[in-house]
């Protein structure tokens, strides 16, 4: 049964999570985030980089935001059990050619009341 606590992660918390990152508004972001935050990318050396905190996500984001079109990020369906959460998510990139590559991926999230402790990302990638 979902829960409409304002100290429980809901649905429509998550999702309006993912239309401030569709947006790029980072401040609006940065507010679903606790202060020990780890945001695992899904890009980077090795499997993926890690930012741990708030300044370094908040960092990061400014980075990612600045170098993607607005809209070119499409969130897709939620769902949450208990401290965890999934969400689909589509991205348009423009590729230096100028053609533009479709990403899917998901977030795989983690709570601590209706903050976001973890955003790991995980995306497809081509052969």
């Amino acid at each position: 049964m979902p829960s409409n606590s304002p100290d429980v992660m809901s649905l429509e918390r998550l999702a309006r999570f993912g239309e401030d990152w569709r947006r790029h508004d980072l401040d609006a972001c940065m507010h679903y985030f606790t202060d020990d935050a780890v945001y695992a990318a899904s890009t980077g050396s090795g499997p993926g980089t890690i930012f741990a905190g708030r300044q370094a996500i908040q960092d990061e984001l400014a980075r990612i935001f600045q170098s993607l079109e607005a809209g070119s990020f499409k969130p897709g369906a939620c769902c949450i059990a208990g401290d965890r959460g999934f969400a689909l998510w589509s991205l348009d990139q423009r590729m230096p050619d100028g053609s533009i590559v479709t990403f899917e991926g998901i977030d795989v999230f983690a709570f601590r009341g209706n903050f976001l402790t973890l955003k790991d990302s995980y995306r497809k990638a081509f052969a």
